[in-house]
């Protein structure tokens, strides 16, 4: 017997394709909107954590890189502080490194925040896509990034950023992981796959780089929670 599915016509694989590109730009629409003030920069975070730690930290850092040195010592914080050892302010952390030095600081704080939003969204339909349908995915991610955890802890900077990343950690582990049948199986004496169909290796290698973001944003706690 051949347990292996049919193959779909290319009409209905477009037709997929086309639906899940379609909800999956539904899904980020939705988390842009959420946060509508904060992507077109009407209004600025700068409230709580985010006023009395993140903002100022950051500010520092990105002045420091502006004028070409290391952000390793802030001498403003009672005798001096090592920031950069530190690690909550996420000065090696590399959206930070691609946003601060460049930018405002409260420009670059609002970018950063908004993308890790989106980011997590996207991450979490990607890995929903495997198991179920585009719009029950849709609903996973919206869930996911908007829930009462992540928007609760939008003052935690870093640990919005940590968890922004959970999603693609699975994702990019399954991707690695999906290896044909065909392939799995050296004694098969079916014709060889193409090309397309060998196993993901990118996706491992990938797959591999993927916990370093979450340990560069300097979250300890939301790192933790995805290890074990």
């Amino acid at each position: 017997t051949n347990d292996q599915p049919e193959p779909q016509s290319p009409e209905k694989t477009g037709a997929r394709s086309l639906l899940t590109h379609y909800s999956l730009l539904i899904t980020l629409f939705f988390v842009v909107a959420f946060f509508w003030e904060a992507a077109f920069l009407q209004k600025t975070f700068f409230f709580q954590d985010i006023g009395i730690q993140n903002y100022p930290c950051r500010h520092f850092y990105a002045e420091q890189w502006k004028e070409g040195r290391w952000p390793l010592w802030c001498p403003d914080v009672l005798g001096g502080f090592p920031l950069f050892a530190e690690g909550q302010s996420g000065a090696a952390y590399p959206p930070n490194l691609l946003l601060y030095p460049w930018l405002k600081t409260w420009v670059a704080m609002n970018f950063s925040i908004v993308l890790h939003y989106l980011l997590a969204a996207a991450g979490m339909f990607l890995l929903m896509r495997r198991w179920v349908s585009a719009w029950p995915a849709a609903l996973s991610a919206i869930c996911y990034s908007l829930n009462g955890w992540m928007v609760s802890h939008l003052v935690h900077v870093n640990a919005v950023s940590a968890a922004a990343w959970m999603p693609w950690v699975f994702y990019l582990l399954e991707k690695g992981r999906a290896i044909p049948k065909e392939v799995r199986n050296p004694n098969d004496e079916k014709e060889p796959l193409p090309h397309s169909h060998t196993p993901a290796l990118p996706y491992l290698f990938l797959f591999a780089l993927a916990p370093v973001m979450p340990f560069l944003s300097r979250h300890v706690h939301v790192v933790l929670l995805f290890s074990v």
